[in-house]
């Protein structure tokens, strides 16, 4: 089940009483850690009302949204709630907030995503929706009270504690956005299936078409603190992989490239790569024989996170041959004139901007959206039996956040911490991804049918304007399920 999100930053105290740190615009101030936090509680806090859906209400530090016909297009899509800091707030340097769903009309969800400003700005930096990092903070609520065999015990959430999350990271206050799309899934009391979520998503639950939602959320703690807690331990989930499988009749192994998911520290921190079938054994230097090796990394302590000694981030499988490429960027070039406009040919279909063939690779000159991009059809492939991994090799002109999506409702992303990637300045992106076994679409609200997805789509999120070159694209047949 997708993650919706609260999006946050794990970052957390420092050692010292008086420390040095950014503020999050690059400027450095001095952090108190003998401040003592501020807590407020239930009728201390004061909720705003955000977005003009009618059917959205606050009273203190509740909120609810009633069961009707929403503004538009039988979706609730302008609503949500904050709270705006004081200014004593802003001087420091966390905030973490508690909540509640006190009420919820059965098979309703509730689903917030974290947002920067009361405009809905998004929060920048943040990584991919399946890491468990990402989703401790992402669902308050899927589901309802009454129905609760419809819903793992482990995926019960009817109360939600955040992360600690930077104060910096907001303009003025913390705000969350209702989630429509939390209400895509299978009504199975009833025999009909509407909007099914992709099985790969973990989970489908009872819940009605969006926008027949009725719950009240109770925010019952808010707490602004400088500190006070030991830095974040790093997990894998941190860190995305690129390429994963290397053949040794391409020429030597290349160490594995690792990328911090979400920016939250440069890759100049991962000090060390290590390969081998345990901790204990593994060496530093990638490995030049046949087999299946797991990737350990030293990581130097940074802001908010503890150094980590031979995490194990993934593997790495070496092979003589390269599996069977089912598609090359480059096989896709023979035919194409440099220089000449991007025109729709074979597995790969323009989906706005820009872009040109420039020396063997697909380059952007203009973009004004985020889902302006290139897709690639993968109806050919039996995703439903075969493995089939999709790696996108791209050069960023700028910062940004780049991704591999789903270009039809529900619009998802697509599974793995390296389906999205993002850089704080230009440089060399690497994208993977398998594809799921089950991977769906649905056409409309009024038509709720679910179909095959046949596309996926190369794109970026909150940077719409960043110029990028693809410079590689490959798709492999990695055995069966």
């Amino acid at each position: 089940m997708k993650k919706f999100s609260w999006i946050l930053a794990l970052l957390a105290a420092l050692a010292m009483v008086f420390v040095s740190c950014s503020d999050g615009g690059g400027s450095k101030k001095e952090v108190d850690l003998t401040k003592p936090d501020t807590v407020l509680e239930g009728a201390a806090i004061t909720l705003t009302k955000v977005g003009n859906e009618t059917l959205q209400s606050v009273e203190g530090n509740k909120y609810t949204i009633a069961e009707g016909t929403p503004n538009a297009d039988n979706r609730i899509t302008n609503a949500g709630f904050g709270y705006a800091f004081t200014a004593e707030q802003k001087e420091y340097k966390y905030v973490k907030l508690e909540a509640k769903i006190t009420a919820i009309d059965t098979d309703s969800c509730a689903a917030f995503t974290i947002k920067k400003s009361s405009q809905f700005d998004d929060l920048a930096g943040f990584g991919s929706n399946s890491s468990p990092a990402y989703s401790r903070n992402a669902e308050l609520n899927i589901g309802d009270k009454q129905n609760d065999t419809a819903v793992a015990s482990e995926m019960r959430k009817d109360t939600f504690v955040s992360d600690q999350l930077l104060v910096s990271l907001f303009s003025g206050g913390i705000y969350f956005q209702f989630n429509s799309y939390a209400g895509y899934w299978s009504d199975k009391d009833n025999g009909v299936t509407k909007n099914p979520m992709p099985d790969w998503m973990d989970l489908a639950i009872d819940a009605k078409l969006m926008g027949e939602q009725s719950f009240t959320l109770e925010v019952t703690k808010i707490t602004f603190t400088n500190g006070g807690g030991a830095d974040v331990e790093l997990t894998a989930d941190n860190f995305a992989l690129g390429k994963t499988s290397q053949a040794l009749s391409d020429g030597p192994i290349v160490d594995v490239t690792v990328t911090p998911v979400g920016g939250i520290f440069g890759a100049d921190k991962i000090t060390a790569i290590y390969y081998g079938a345990d901790k204990d054994s593994a060496t530093t230097g990638a490995p030049q024989t046949e087999g299946v090796y797991k990737v350990f990394i030293d990581v130097a302590a940074s802001d908010g996170y503890k150094a980590a000694s031979k995490l194990e981030v993934g593997t790495l499988t070496v092979t003589l041959e390269p599996p069977a490429y089912l598609f090359t960027l480059a096989e896709w070039m023979e035919d194409k004139v440099d220089g000449a406009t991007f025109a729709q040919s074979g597995i790969l279909k323009s989906d706005g901007g820009t872009k040109k063939i420039s020396d063997g690779a697909i380059e952007f000159t203009a973009r004004s959206e985020d889902w302006h991009g290139i897709e690639i059809d993968i109806s050919g492939f039996d995703n439903e039996n075969k493995i089939i991994e999709i790696v996108v090799e791209l050069q960023a002109m700028g910062a940004g956040k780049f991704k591999l999506a789903q270009p039809n409702k529900p619009y998802s992303d697509l599974p793995g911490t390296g389906a999205k990637v993002t850089v704080t300045e230009a440089g060399t992106v690497t994208l993977t991804t398998q594809l799921p076994e089950v991977y769906e679409k649905h056409t409309s609200n009024d038509d709720p049918t679910p179909l095959p997805e046949t596309y996926v789509r190369i794109q970026t999120e909150d940077n719409k304007n960043v110029l990028f070159k693809i410079t590689n694209i490959t798709i492999q047949d990695m055995g069966d399920r």
